[in-house]
């Protein structure tokens, strides 16, 4: 009894210990953007079906309508030109091969073709039927070199080998009447290995060896009875890792782990109600990249990346509510080129691609398959509280607790059954006034939270008590250094809570007051070092005088040419030189207070976008600016912007209004329409690798 106790505890332990890595692992890993490319760039084909890299640096996009060079900029095309025999002789191509003499020979469904990149001339090998030395099939599917420097060539009608010295093609077909003959003629795949061996994978005869020297081939065919055996005859990839380990990929039956020493096959499946099992057995792709990961691409799964410690796999899918997911569930092609870019071939989505250096970002998004993620992607404010737990709020799914050192998100959402719940599910503010107590600001009043017994408290407008707030939405919320509170609404201008009595008192837009607040919605509220208030509002920056309760606002005037450069602001951040600076829908603003008028910069500066969400001043004096199109680095006293977009690891290049924060410890903090990126302003650091031109 004792020893089953010990055997059940000990189960239980590496039971959690699983449940614990793989949920930190998946929610770490979840988090890919894909940059897509399709037409809009040049790249006239929605179908990708092989890509490479060349030893000059160009990639190589093989599709359905014509082969692409990319130089880093642009796509250049080359496709069939039925008066030009020297063009290609297919626009549909199939696969693409770069030999050691730096030679790239192109397959297609008509054909082979050699590039004489001297002459920008392509020599075609076409089927003969009047020669027996011609290409066997046209249809071409895989092309390889082999020691000897001889071409290999998968066609739809058996293998070739293509010996250059003469320029002759020796056909291997399958031959009913000889068992070591090739085993199917439908041609599908094929590699060399380190130790020179071909393999060959057909469409409907499993896997071969072919052994040079006796011209024989040794087959792998699924066998009902051998659970070792290939677990599907429609081999549709190869690949040999690091390891020396040969990986299947299968039509049918998923992917196969082969070992070359003992013959058995390993198998890895879709399972349903399995979210780590292999998201689709009809296999596609397979590519090990620079780091030893392997990537699997499937017809109707996305990709999968593999995680050998636990044998599980991580998916990468379509999502239409993420605009930075995959583009295509059918991925037909995977490489990575020197610049450590993985790129992706789909079947009707074009081409993917994201980068897998160190990101300059760390980002946090919903994941799907984790419950203790982010209860939602579209986060609309942040802040650290003193213990240095983070808390997110988001558009739809409430309130998040984030403990990072776990990877774990508590969610808070408002429960009609529950008077002491969140109150409603939009989040817009934040704040943590110098008692500790968290106020949030949602789109249904103001909301106390006690964090011991976990209950909130509601502060809402009631039309029948002047004393109650003044609109329900509230946008933003300020403690001054006397502790009062300070609440910026949507609809009601500005509130001042007295705490003590539970009452607001209401600062709105007067049409016949000049002195009034300039309008009804106010976005941001900050007390600069002099002790001046100032109002962000959609009708212009506004100072408040507290000890006469006036105000006086700074508006856009077309007629002069250092006025507020538009009225809608968003943000505002005092710099460590006394500076203030305005974000609004019209750029970014300096404010000199003594002679009150605004320097502008805009898109036509270097600002990546108008729409200026988000002001934050690092630790050596640069401005992060978030906009409706990444952030933006500011120098103000070079005056220069650099930009940084999804590219950079961001989570969508549309940021928010109102979802940024600094940390004590200099970390910021970006939330947007796919999630929150923070990160250190010094770990920022620009790529010094200049890829070749």
């Amino acid at each position: 009894m004792i020893r089953n106790k010990v055997i059940s505890k000990f189960t239980w332990l590496i039971m959690l210990t699983t449940i614990i890595f793989s949920t930190i692992l998946f929610s770490q890993e979840a988090d890919i953007q894909f940059e897509h490319i399709a037409h809009e760039q040049g790249l006239t084909s929605k179908w990708v079906f092989s890509i490479i890299q060349d030893k000059k640096g160009f990639i190589w996009i093989c599709t359905f309508n014509g082969l692409f060079k990319f130089d880093g900029y642009d796509f250049k095309g080359y496709i069939q030109e039925p008066a030009n025999k020297n063009s290609l002789s297919s626009n549909n191509i199939r696969t693409i091969y770069e030999d050691k003499a730096g030679m790239l020979w192109v397959g297609t469904i008509n054909g082979l073709n050699k590039y004489d990149s001297s002459n920008n001339r392509w020599v075609r090998y076409l089927n003969d039927p009047d020669n027996a030395n011609s290409l066997i099939g046209n249809f071409i599917n895989a092309v390889w070199e082999d020691s000897s420097a001889d071409l290999w060539i998968a066609t739809s009608r058996g293998l070739d080998k293509f010996a250059r010295r003469n320029e002759r093609f020796i056909h291997y077909t399958h031959n009913p009447k000889d068992p070591h003959s090739l085993s199917d003629n439908n041609v599908t795949a094929i590699y060399i290995d380190r130790t020179d061996t071909l393999w060959v994978g057909t469409g409907g005869g499993g896997l071969n060896k072919f052994d040079t020297k006796t011209g024989k081939f040794i087959h792998y065919t699924y066998n009902q009875e051998n659970p070792y055996s290939i677990n599907d005859n429609n081999v549709t990839a190869i690949h040999e890792d690091r390891s020396g380990t040969l990986w299947i990929g299968t039509g049918r039956g998923g992917l196969n782990r082969f070992d070359k020493k003992t013959g058995q096959f390993v198998h890895y499946r879709y399972e349903p109600g399995n979210l780590h099992s292999l998201s689709n057995s009809n296999v596609s792709a397979i590519y090990e990249d620079s780091s030893g990961t392997l990537w699997i691409g499937t017809n109707g799964g996305g990709i999968n990346k593999f995680v050998r410690e636990t044998e599980q796999f991580i998916h990468y899918k379509y999502d239409m509510n993420n605009p930075n997911s995959l583009s295509n569930d059918e991925v037909l092609a995977i490489y990575e080129d020197n610049a450590d870019t993985l790129w992706i071939g789909t079947h009707g989505g074009g081409l993917n691609k994201f980068s897998r250096k160190k990101r300059k970002f760390r980002y946090y998004k919903k994941n799907i398959y984790n419950p203790n993620s982010l209860s939602s992607s579209r986060v609309w404010s942040i802040m650290e509280d003193h213990s240095g737990t983070l808390w997110i709020g988001t558009y739809d799914k409430g309130l998040n607790k984030f403990a990072r050192e776990k990877g774990r998100f508590t969610h808070y959402i408002h429960d009609p059954n529950n008077p002491h719940s969140l109150s409603h599910n939009t989040v817009w503010s934040l704040l943590e006034d110098h008692t500790g107590t968290l106020w949030i600001g949602t789109g249904e009043g103001l909301n106390k939270f006690d964090r011991e017994t976990e209950r909130f408290t509601h502060y809402t407008s009631d039309p029948y008590n002047p004393n109650s707030l003044s609109d329900d939405y509230v946008f933003t919320i300020y403690e001054d250094p006397t502790g009062i509170l300070w609440i910026g609404t949507r609809y009601g201008g500005l509130n001042k809570f007295d705490r003590e009595k539970e009452q607001f008192t209401h600062y709105k837009f007067d049409l016949d007051n000049p002195n009034s607040l300039s309008d009804n919605t106010v976005r941001a509220i900050h007390e600069d070092s002099a002790g001046i208030f100032w109002i962000a509002t959609y009708g212009g920056l506004n100072k408040f005088i507290r000890e006469k309760e006036q105000f006086v606002y700074y508006q856009n005037d077309p007629s002069i040419k250092h006025s507020l450069s538009n009225n809608v602001v968003f943000s505002l951040c005092e710099d460590r030189s006394g500076n203030l600076w305005v974000g609004t829908n019209g750029g970014l603003n300096k404010f000199d207070k003594e002679n009150e008028t605004f320097t502008h910069f805009s898109m036509k500066h270097g600002l990546p976008n108008n729409l200026v969400c988000g002001i934050i001043e690092d630790e050596k004096g640069y401005l992060w600016i978030s906009t409706e199109k990444g952030i933006s680095k500011f120098d103000p006293k070079a005056e220069t912007f650099r930009n940084y977009d999804v590219s950079d690891g961001l989570q969508s290049n549309d940021f928010n209004a109102g979802a940024h924060y600094k940390s004590k410890k200099g970390e910021m903090f970006f939330g947007g329409v796919n999630g929150f990126n923070s990160f250190f302003p010094d770990e920022v650091k620009d790529n010094e690798d200049i890829p070749p031109i």
